[in-house]
């Protein structure tokens, strides 16, 4: 019945024969089976009775002593999802650590609850004046270090030949234009948060942000630019077409400096957008 998801039909027959098979190791198997069928019709509060009542029982040895149930190490684990189904992260935790050693899938949830994470995305554009909002990401911190440097982006990709690298700028000597703590909301712990931060830059150009929060960094650039480049390829032909317009009118933008670089170009190629905005240049691999 409850490969057939035939819910309520198992928990009947198995409360029926719970009731029926006294023995500890048929009764306890079938109020297992009760449970989990309450708990997927929604009835976490009966399904919790039944498998604390698992977890809790103990019985007598032939010859003296007490044993615990059979199914305690299931019920605990059940027990475990349904406060993971509800969200009460606490309690989830708690119950999977109990039986961390016995199921895989208990100490990986485990782990991942209690994973230390904060990221940032890795580009946010954004019109000069404006306020950049900038997405953090987080998970089981409580506070954080932003720090932001300008930083220019033209020289770096001359140098380096692509951006992959950007956050791995050495920064040392270079003071940062803004440095501030922020406080990290915990009131949903052990699972990924988000804030919007808000900053304030000084003017067009680009920016490298970095968060820190113990051992912990993430990273991210943030530009700042009255105009945004448009781009389209031609893989097979090895043909590129960038285009400037302005951010807010949407007018082409002529006289601007475009370099173009193919990954697997040993150079770069470089001119200036016509009046139609346009950097139109080919044999870029």
């Amino acid at each position: 019945f409850l490969d057939l998801e035939d819910y309520e039909n198992a928990s009947r027959l198995a409360a029926e024969f719970a009731g029926r098979y006294t023995e500890p190791r048929f009764t306890d198997a079938f109020l297992y089976t009760q449970a989990v069928a309450e708990w997927y019709q929604g009835e976490d509060t009966q399904a919790v009775a039944l498998l604390r009542r698992i977890a809790d029982a103990t019985y007598e040895i032939p010859g003296g002593g007490t044993k615990r149930s059979d199914n305690r190490d299931l019920a605990l684990y059940i027990l475990a999802q349904i406060h993971h189904a509800r969200q009460d992260f606490q309690d989830a935790a708690d119950y999977y650590e109990e039986v961390s050693n016995v199921f895989a899938d208990a100490r990986e949830v485990l782990a991942d609850f209690r994973r230390h994470a904060l990221t940032l995305d890795e580009v946010t554009e954004v019109a000069p004046g404006e306020t950049a909002k900038l997405e953090l990401h987080y998970r089981n911190l409580q506070e954080t270090e932003v720090l932001v440097y300008p930083v220019d982006l033209m020289t770096l990709y001359l140098r380096e030949k692509n951006l992959a690298g950007i956050t791995q700028v050495n920064l040392a000597g270079i003071e940062p234009v803004i440095r501030r703590t922020v406080a990290l909301p915990d009131d949903a712990s052990m699972r990924q948060q988000d804030l919007e931060l808000d900053l304030d830059l000084p003017g067009a150009g680009a920016y490298l942000i970095i968060c820190r929060s113990d051992a912990i960094h993430a990273s991210g650039t943030v530009l700042v630019s009255d105009f945004e480049l448009v781009v389209e390829t031609d893989a097979q032909n090895g043909g590129v077409r960038a285009q400037a317009v302005h951010r807010t009118d949407g007018k082409y933008l002529r006289d601007v400096d475009v370099r173009v670089i193919g990954q697997h170009d040993q150079g770069f190629q470089s001119g200036h957008t016509d009046p139609r905005g346009l950097f139109v240049t080919t044999g870029v691999n």
